[in-house]
C-alpha cells in the first residue's frame, strides 16, 4: 500500500509542472545547483566551528539559512509550489515530524550503548545550556525551514525519483557538519519530509515536519543524552 501511494504521489508530483526540470536544465543551471550546494556545505560547516554562546555561531546560521533561501528560489523550477498560500498538509506535517521526532529519541536512547554514535549525539545536544536555548530553537528552526525551501523546494525537482534523490543529497550536504548523528537523523528526516512535499504539492508540509521534529529533539534529546534537560547533569 504505500509503494502504490509513494508511486501515485510521484507521478502527480511530475504533473504540477512541465517539462521535466533534469531534462531541459542547461550545464549553467546545473552548475548553479553545484555551487548553491557547495556554498551551503561550506557555511553547515562553518556553523560548527563555534559554540552555541558565540556570535560566531548564529553569523554562519544567518549566513547558511540565506544561502538556502536565494538557492532555493534561484534553482526552482518555474511554478514551483509556494511555500505560503493554502495551508495544505500542515497538519500531517506536524504530526509527522512529531512522530519521527519521538522515534529519533528513542533511537537516540538505545545507540547509547554504542560509543561512536553516543559521542556523535552528545558533542550536537550536549552543548545547549539554558542561557542560548532559545536562540539556539529560534535559529534551528529558521535554518530548518530554509533547508526545506532548497532541498524540497528546488532539489526534489532536479532529479528522477524526486524522493530518493532529494534525500541523498540532503544527507551528503549534512556530512558537511561531521556528525554522525546528523547524517543519520537526515535520511529518515528527508525522506520523510520529501514524501509530504510530493504527496500535497506544497513545501510548507514538509516545513511544518521539520519544525515539530527540531522542537521534539531539543526538548527532548537533552534528558535522554545527559539524564537532564540541559546538557551537564543534575
Amino acid at each position: 500500500m504505500a509503494l502504490h501511494s509513494h508511486t501515485a504521489s510521484h507521478r502527480g508530483s511530475r504533473a504540477i509542472g512541465e517539462p521535466t526540470p533534469w531534462t531541459t536544465a542547461t550545464p549553467a543551471t546545473w552548475a548553479l545547483r553545484v555551487v548553491v550546494l557547495g556554498a551551503g556545505a561550506l557555511a553547515l560547516h562553518a556553523t560548527f566551528a563555534f559554540d552555541y554562546d558565540q556570535p560566531g555561531f548564529y553569523l554562519a546560521s544567518g549566513a547558511l539559512a540565506l544561502v538556502w533561501l536565494l538557492g532555493g528560489t534561484l534553482t526552482a523550477r518555474p511554478r514551483s509550489p509556494a511555500l505560503l498560500g493554502p495551508r495544505q498538509g500542515v497538519g500531517h506535517g506536524l504530526l509527522a515530524g512529531t512522530g519521527l521526532g519521538a522515534v529519533y529519541c528513542l533511537g537516540a536512547a538505545v545507540a547509547q550503548e554504542i560509543p561512536l554514535v553516543a559521542d556523535s549525539i552528545e558533542a550536537v545536544i550536549g552543548r545547549v545550556e539554558p542561557d542560548v536555548f532559545a536562540p539556539v530553537l529560534v535559529t534551528a528552526l529558521v535554518v530548518g525551514a530554509s533547508e526545506e525551501v532548497i532541498f524540497r523546494g528546488a532539489v526534489v525537482d532536479w532529479l528522477p525519483r524526486p524522493v530518493i534523490a532529494s534525500t541523498v543529497c540532503y544527507a551528503a550536504v549534512t556530512a558537511a557538519t561531521g556528525s554522525l548523528a546528523l547524517v543519520l537523523a537526515s535520511v529518515p528526516l528527508g525522506l520523510v519530509a520529501a514524501l509530504l512535499r510530493v504527496r500535497t504539492g506544497r513545501v510548507a508540509s514538509a516545513v511544518a515536519c521539520h519544525a515539530s521534529w527540531t522542537m521534539v529533539t531539543l526538548l527532548i534529546l537533552p534528558v535522554v543524552v545527559t539524564g537532564s534537560w540541559f546538557g551537564g547533569g543534575g
